[in-house]
C-alpha cells in the first residue's frame, strides 16, 4: 500500500503525521486562549520546537499553581486528572481547554520554571517506545544546532536511529553504539504495560445517531491525548468458522441458499430451519456466543477509553 508523504529535513515523512493547517490553527489558538486565561498566575506555555501544531498537548508553567487552578475551574475547563490518572497516567493538573463548549487541547499546568526545549524533547523521546516520527524531527533539529548526541543514553539513541532509518534518514544511525539495546524480534515493538480502561457503551435504535455521537467522542477525546479505541460489532459479523460449518451443513442437507437470503427473498421463517426449532435455537446460541467472543477479543486489546457504538442490549436486540 503507497502512503503519501512529504520531504521535512529530508525525511520522508507520512502525511498522516504532519499536523493539518486546521491543527496548528487550533492549538496556537489554545496556546493563546492559555496564556490568556492563566494570566494572573504568570505562565509560560511551551510547545513542540516544530511548532505548535506538532504539539499534542500545551506544558503550561506557573509561579501560583493554587490560583492558576482557581482560574482553571473559572473558565469552565474541564478536570481531567481523574481519569487520567484511572487509565494510568501519572498527571498533577491536567485540563481541557475549551472554547464555545468545544474541545481544543489539553494543557498541563506545573509550577516552577519550564524547562528548555532540549530537555523537553528528550524527555519526551525517552518516554516513547518506539520513538515517533515528531521525536525523530526534534532530536534531529537539536544535532543540527550543536546537541552532542554523545552524551545522550545509547538506548535511546539507538531506538532513535531506527526509527529514522523507516523515514529513510541516517543522521543518527551513527552514533548508535555497541552496547545499545537490541532491535525488537520481526519488527515489532517494545512491550507497553497494560493499562487500565474506561468502558462506555452508546445505546439507541438504529439510525438515532450513535456512530455520530460516538465520531465526536473519539475525535474530542484524541485532541485531549487520551487513547480511544472504538468498537463497532454485531450479532452475525466475522463468524468464519460457523460460516464455514453452516456451508458444510447445507451443502450435506442440498440447500443452495441461505437462510437469510431466503428471507430476503420472501420466504417465511417457518419454513427456515434454522430460524426455528432446536436447530434454530442451537444457531442462534451459537451466532450469540461468536458475538461475545468478538466483543471479548477486541476488548481485551483496547487501550484507554473504549467506545461501544453500540450497547450489548442494543445488539442482542436485534436477533429478533
Amino acid at each position: 500500500m503507497n502512503v503519501e508523504s512529504q520531504n521535512i529535513g529530508g525525511l520522508e515523512v507520512p502525511t498522516t503525521d504532519v499536523p493539518s493547517t486546521e491543527r496548528s490553527q487550533r492549538m496556537e489558538h489554545a496556546k493563546a486562549l492559555a496564556l490568556g486565561v492563566l494570566g494572573p498566575a504568570n505562565p509560560t506555555a511551551s510547545t513542540s520546537p516544530l511548532g505548535a501544531g506538532w504539539s499534542s498537548d500545551l506544558d503550561v508553567y506557573v509561579s501560583d499553581l493554587p490560583r492558576a487552578i482557581e482560574l482553571a475551574s473559572g473558565a469552565d475547563w474541564a478536570d481531567l486528572s481523574a481519569i487520567l490518572k484511572h487509565l494510568g497516567y501519572p498527571n498533577e493538573c491536567s485540563y481541557a481547554i475549551t472554547d464555545d463548549s468545544a474541545i481544543l487541547a489539553k494543557v498541563d499546568i506545573n509550577v516552577g520554571k519550564a524547562a528548555s526545549s532540549t530537555e523537553r524533547s528528550l524527555a519526551r523521546s525517552s518516554r516513547l517506545n518506539p520513538p515517533d516520527t515528531r521525536s525523530v524531527l526534534e532530536v534531529r533539529r537539536l544535532v543540527a544546532g550543536g546537541l552532542d548526541v554523545t552524551t545522550l543514553d545509547s538506548g535511546l539513541v539507538a531506538r532513535l536511529a531506527a526509527a529514522e532509518a523507516e523515514l529513510g534518514g541516517t543522521t543518527l544511525a551513527a552514533f548508535r553504539t555497541l552496547g545499545s539495546p537490541p532491535d525488537p524480534p520481526n519488527g515489532s515493538s517494545y512491550p507497553r504495560p497494560r493499562r487500565p480502561q474506561v468502558r462506555l457503551a452508546i445505546s439507541g435504535v438504529d439510525g438515532s445517531g450513535k456512530s455520530t455521537l460516538t465520531g465526536s467522542l473519539e475525535e474530542s477525546l484524541g485532541r485531549l491525548g487520551i487513547p480511544t479505541t472504538m468498537i463497532w460489532t454485531r450479532p452475525g459479523m466475522r463468524l468464519e468458522l460457523l460460516d464455514r460449518l453452516a456451508r458444510r451443513i447445507r451443502k450435506f442437507r442440498k440447500e443452495d441458499t441461505t437462510g437469510l437470503r431466503r428471507l430476503a427473498e420472501g420466504a417465511s421463517s417457518e419454513t427456515i430451519s434454522s430460524r426455528k426449532g432446536l436447530i434454530g435455537w442451537v444457531w442462534l446460541m451459537l451466532v450469540s456466543l461468536a458475538y461475545l467472543s468478538d466483543i471479548r477479543g477486541q476488548t481485551r486489546k483496547a487501550e484507554g477509553v473504549v467506545i461501544f457504538d453500540r450497547h450489548l442490549l442494543d445488539a442482542l436486540g436485534t436477533i429478533d
